[in-house]
């Protein structure tokens, strides 16, 4: 008997613009043991459908199903009290955003008492030891020292870690995990996803992934449904639905996936334009304005869900031609070819023997010594045109150097030199131009942008020291817009108003705006969807080639840094531990933590996988 069996799920939101239909006829079942994969773009309905299942839906949300049973109990009509039953007993949730899940007025310890069972917390002594015992479970190092801290003192992949052992102290039967690992490194990913697959095979946990990491999920679920506009248009076997995909949504997905074994020669097939709103959909199939292969009945009739027998599972299309989709080829153009890093040319900038210690710290009355290295004696160097890639964990120095290379933390030791001047050196004019020439692309795209600016004026403050025109910084700001990819009409809009995709596009622009030669991206694709990431690099490529600019791109990604990066570095507790090209890091790495990184990965997409060959 499945633990989940919900059909013909609907749910409707009144808006002030009007009844917004986030869901329309979701179908699923979970068996104890299992764990389905719900993967599609954001806004298509994959994070409601997942809340709805747990009864955390807003008041303003109703909710209608032909069946909705959870663990053996209809939950069609049920009270907020019975829903507080099921989520205490039987359903466990690990939310997208930590720190929105986390009270920031609570000691994690604390936090984790509360989301145990009575029987765990009977005790002071009986409770730390659980809190211990799952902190392990999940890789947080230093368990007894997070217990006694807040959770903004934590990072992201930390908070992640706790807000995921609160979803597993109460030994749920369903747990529902919403991007459980998106900013989490690759070798805590593994971790967490093998604490997952031994509760599923040792106590039956039946798990719903949310994601839109294809690798995690063709490695890690059983069964994937894939979402557009509220529907799910192809459902089945993992292996099945990507390695012969009967949806061209679904193709485009797998197209836009990076991966370690495919470089810069394949480009990457990102899917243009995004979901449709949901409000007064229009008749036939939403993925017609996006769609290759749309002809003239997409146009008049949304395609049921249908068994497709060549291909073994079920898709919603009108042209899968019974079998697997093809879509049209990648036409390679010059927006992917590269500039060669001029090696023997004086480098932008050169990092020499850098150490960041963070100062003392005081605690009630008394002086807490200076903690550990942050970076221990780094060294590297960025040549014209060239793209450097830096990985490793969280905490291994990779963000404080780039911090430091813009002046947002200066080194305790060591020097950075822009040109061939140490920056303590420069005068006056050369630090505006070093700030100039020099950007920082922040990984957090919402938090970056003044919410209470339009993205015209938050791109203007960039040119104000520069372009003392006004009607001259618009026509800028046009063709910035343009650039990236954004509509004029997008220049009045503010942060709230763009998608995360078109947020990053703007961090872009602004960064762009002062004409640099290097710019240092965070993370700048970490937090995307598989299209959008794609998108993304693709236009990272063509301004490094239009433009001649030079790239530091921080990621824990490695599909990421073999597709935009000639050379890498990896860090480990600060020390660079292996450096070169990426080609020869990746295929032959000699650090045995490379290795673990490298093993670490989610399988990735090959590409007799990709649906995009004829």
């Amino acid at each position: 008997m499945s633990f989940l069996d919900i059909s013909e799920l609907k749910i409707q939101i009144l808006s002030r613009a009007g009844i917004v239909h986030p869901v329309r006829g979701v179908s699923l079942q979970i068996e104890p043991g299992e764990a389905l994969g719900l993967v599609g773009e954001s806004g298509c309905g994959k994070t409601i459908t997942s809340m709805a299942i747990a009864g955390l839906l807003t008041p303003s949300a109703t909710l209608t199903a032909k069946r909705f049973v959870v663990g053996g109990v209809d939950m069609s009509n049920a009270s907020e009290r019975a829903w507080r039953n099921i989520r205490r007993d039987s359903v466990g949730v690990i939310f997208q955003n930590p720190m929105k899940a986390l009270n920031p007025r609570m000691l994690v310890g604390t936090q984790l008492a509360e989301a145990m069972a009575p029987k765990d917390r009977g005790s002071l002594r009986a409770s730390h030891m659980k809190s211990m015992e799952l902190l392990d479970s999940v890789g947080v190092t230093q368990p007894k020292a997070r217990l006694s801290q807040y959770p903004h003192e934590l990072s992201g992949g930390l908070a992640q870690r706790i807000v995921i052992a609160m979803a597993l102290a109460r030994n749920p039967k369903l747990l529902i995990a919403d991007e459980p690992t998106t900013a989490l490194d690759a070798s805590v990913q593994k971790q967490i996803l093998d604490l997952i697959d031994n509760l599923r095979k040792e106590l039956k946990l039946a798990v719903l992934m949310v994601t839109h990491d294809l690798g995690v999920v063709q490695e890690r679920v059983d069964r994937v449904a894939v979402m557009y506009a509220g529907r799910i248009i192809e459902h089945g076997a993992t292996d099945d639905v990507i390695s012969r995909s009967s949806h061209p949504y679904t193709a485009a997905l797998v197209a836009a996936m990076p991966s370690i074994d495919r470089g810069r020669d394949k480009p990457l097939q990102g899917l243009e334009g995004l979901p449709p709103p949901l409000i007064n959909l229009p008749g036939g199939c939403a993925l017609r304005p996006r769609c290759a292969l749309a002809t003239g009945i997409c146009e008049q009739i949304d395609p049921p869900l249908a068994f497709v027998e060549r291909t073994g599972h079920w898709a919603a299309c009108h042209n899968h031609h019974h079998g697997r989709v093809v879509l049209p080829p990648v036409i390679a153009d010059t927006t992917m070819e590269t500039v060669a890093p001029e090696l023997d040319a004086a480098a932008i900038m050169q990092v020499r023997s850098i150490t960041k210690v963070f100062g003392q710290q005081r605690l009630l009355n008394f002086w807490r010594g200076p903690r550990p290295p942050a970076v221990k004696d780094v060294s590297l160097s960025i040549a014209p045109g060239e793209t450097l890639g830096i990985v490793g964990e969280s905490g291994s120095g990779k963000t404080t150097v780039a911090r430091m290379m813009v002046g947002l933390e200066m080194p305790t030791e060591g020097e950075i030199l822009f040109g061939d001047k140490p920056l303590s050196a420069l005068e006056p004019a050369e630090i505006g131009q070093w700030r100039r020439e020099v950007q920082f692309v922040f990984q957090d795209s919402s938090s970056s942008l003044n919410p209470r600016f339009t993205i015209a004026r938050s791109i203007e403050e960039s040119l104000l020291a520069l372009e003392p025109d006004a009607q001259a910084r618009q026509e800028r700001i046009r063709k910035l817009l343009a650039e990236v990819g954004l509509t004029e009409a997008m220049a009045s809009r503010k942060p709230n108003q763009l998608s995360g995709g078109q947020r990053q596009r703007v961090g872009i622009a602004r960064a762009l705006a002062r004409n640099p030669k290097l710019m240092i991206a965070d993370e700048p694709v970490s937090a995307l969807d598989v299209s959008v990431q794609a998108t993304i690099l693709n236009l990272l490529n063509r301004l490094r080639r239009e433009r001649g600019m030079s790239y530091i791109i921080i990621s824990h990604d490695l599909g990421v840094i073999r597709y935009i990066c000639d050379r890498m570095i990896v860090m480990y507790r600060g020390d660079v531990v292996e450096a070169g090209s990426t080609e020869a890091v990746l295929q032959n790495p000699q650090h045995e933590y490379t290795r673990r990184l490298i093993a670490a990965a989610p399988n990735h997409i090959s590409e007799n996988q990709r649906s995009t060959g004829t």
